[in-house]
């Protein structure tokens, strides 16, 4: 007769194995387990885990944002010191200059970064369709009819 190994209770997170080393489980294995055990043994569903990771990247962009914010009101009370020969201009012309050197490039990372997800969860026609809708139709609007007065 064969032996069923399923039987034997769920596997959590931070419990200890027979060898005494705690199990770590990756995402993938907690989502089956939650999935073939529904939550019983498991903390949190794999739903409020894959909610939880994205906490640290929004905690990021809320940063950065913030920090654009700083960088175009330090810009703004530098225009009004004509000198910049001050100690505040010293350090505004310090801030803007380290500020220049990341929160761009950080934004283009976390937008890349999420790119693959976002994909996979539209698929490939939808998440182009929407991508060119979303930058295309402002940069036409721009280029045909607002550009035009603007310049």
């Amino acid at each position: 007769a064969s032996v069923d190994t399923n039987d034997e209770p769920p596997l959590v997170e931070g419990s200890v194995s027979h060898n005494g080393l705690p199990h770590i489980m990756s995402p993938s294995a907690r989502k089956k387990q939650a999935l073939d055990h529904g939550t019983h043994g498991v903390a949190k569903s794999f739903q409020a885990y894959a909610k939880e990771t994205t906490h640290y990247i929004n905690n990021i962009k809320i940063f950065l944002t913030n920090m654009v914010i700083l960088y175009h009101c330090a810009e703004n009370v530098q225009m009004l010191d004509f000198t910049f020969t001050s100690w505040g201009s010293l350090a505004l012309r310090a801030f803007m200059s380290i500020n220049e050197s990341y929160f761009m490039n950080c934004f283009f990372f976390y937008s890349g970064y999420l790119t693959p997800k976002s994909c996979d969860k539209k698929g490939s026609h939808a998440f182009l369709l929407d991508k060119g809708k979303r930058l295309g139709i402002p940069y036409v609007i721009y280029t045909f009819f607002l550009g035009t007065f603007v310049q």
